[in-house]
């Protein structure tokens, strides 16, 4: 009987040591699991406006801000808010231009393998008159054709 007296003592005296001993803070948490972080990025017209992401200064216009948290925002710029979703591990592009707000779609990523298109020749004393059916345009990212307009 003296020994489960003695044994029970320890037991308790190790909970109480364990009980007053600092623990460690989690590195993450259910809501987070697995959520990669987006990135965000804001220009303006006219340019060096106050941004300031849920009541945080970022700066002036343009900036970029990574390590965004997944979810809802307060976007501010200048006297005009709005609210804003970021998704994981996407890049939100937003522009206040006359007031309003207006989202740019991220550019696509381009085919490290363009598909391949057959070329055809015609005899040099046989010129073709044909108009071609497909004419190749530039490709511009949202971003650089509002550049291109004078919007930034």
């Amino acid at each position: 009987m003296r020994f489960v007296a003695v044994s029970a003592a320890l037991l308790l005296a190790a909970a109480h040591a364990l009980l007053a001993a600092d623990l460690i803070e989690p590195t993450r948490t259910l809501d987070d699991s697995g959520k990669a972080e987006g990135k965000l990025a804001v220009f303006s017209e006219p340019p060096a406006l106050l941004v300031s992401l849920d009541g945080v200064s970022l700066g002036k216009t343009p900036t970029s801000l990574h390590g965004v948290k997944p979810g809802i925002h307060q976007l501010r710029v200048a006297t005009s808010e709005t609210a804003i979703i970021i998704e994981p591990g996407q890049t939100m592009i937003i522009s206040l231009y006359k007031g309003s707000f207006i989202k740019i779609p991220e550019p696509a990523e381009e085919s490290a393998n363009p598909p391949a298109t057959e070329v055809t020749s015609t005899p040099e004393s046989e010129p073709s008159h044909a108009p071609s059916d497909e004419i190749e345009l530039p490709t511009l990212d949202p971003v650089e054709r509002l550049r291109m307009l004078g919007h930034f």
